[in-house]
């Protein structure tokens, strides 16, 4: 896969970076843990392949807390590549059990 460095690709990764910083601050039953969900959903923007790059550049730490929304990403780009994209990091980090991320993803294609 060709990485695209680009600056909005910097931009919206650093957006995602600091959405999951800012997720990491709560408390695990704050009740704004969803909205952190959403803004980091959102982060992403619309572009499934950029949505992608980043996913293959996040370290096992960011990996591991964007598990969260790998559902909504999973509605989001409902998608072959974002599957392979899975399975990848899967292969990636096997400490992080993607198993079930992986099955929800192929039940919206």
């Amino acid at each position: 896969m060709q990485q695209i460095f680009t600056v909005g690709l910097i931009n919206m990764y650093q957006k995602v970076k600091d959405s999951i910083n800012e997720r990491v601050q709560l408390h695990l039953n704050d009740p704004r843990i969803p909205d952190y969900w959403n803004k980091i959903v959102d982060s992403f923007e619309d572009s499934e392949q950029i949505a992608l790059d980043i996913l293959n550049q996040c370290t096992e730490y960011e990996i591991d807390w964007l598990r969260e929304v790998f559902d909504d990403l999973a509605i989001k780009f409902p998608s072959e590549n974002y599957i392979k994209t899975l399975e990848s990091i899967q292969q990636k980090y096997p400490k992080i059990d993607m198993q079930i991320d992986i099955e929800f993803a192929k039940k919206y294609i």
